[in-house]
C-alpha cells in the first residue's frame, strides 16, 4: 500500500514539473516573440483591455491571484522522490 502511494506521488511530482516545463516554454515563446505578436495571442491591444473584455475575462479565468495553497516545498518533493 505505501509503495502505491509513494508511487502515485511520484507521477504527481512528474505531472507538475510537466506542467511548470509547459509554462516556461511558453513564457519563453512570449519573451521572444514581437509584441504585436503577443498581444494577438493574449487578445489584446495596446490600450488594455475595456472593463467589459476585463469582467468577460475574470469569469471565464478567474481573478489573476497565486495561489498561496497547500504548495509542497522542494525539501518534500526531493524527500517524495526517492523514497
Amino acid at each position: 500500500m505505501k509503495n502505491l502511494i509513494r508511487k502515485n506521488n511520484k507521477q504527481q511530482i512528474i505531472e507538475k514539473n510537466i506542467r511548470i516545463y509547459q509554462i516556461s516554454d511558453k513564457l519563453l515563446q512570449f519573451g521572444l516573440a514581437e509584441k504585436e505578436l503577443v498581444l494577438e495571442k493574449l487578445k489584446t491591444n495596446f490600450k488594455g483591455l475595456t472593463n467589459e473584455e476585463v469582467e468577460e475575462r475574470i469569469e471565464k479565468y478567474g481573478k489573476n491571484e497565486i495561489s498561496h495553497g497547500n504548495e509542497e516545498t522542494l525539501p518534500k518533493r526531493l524527500i517524495a522522490a526517492f523514497i
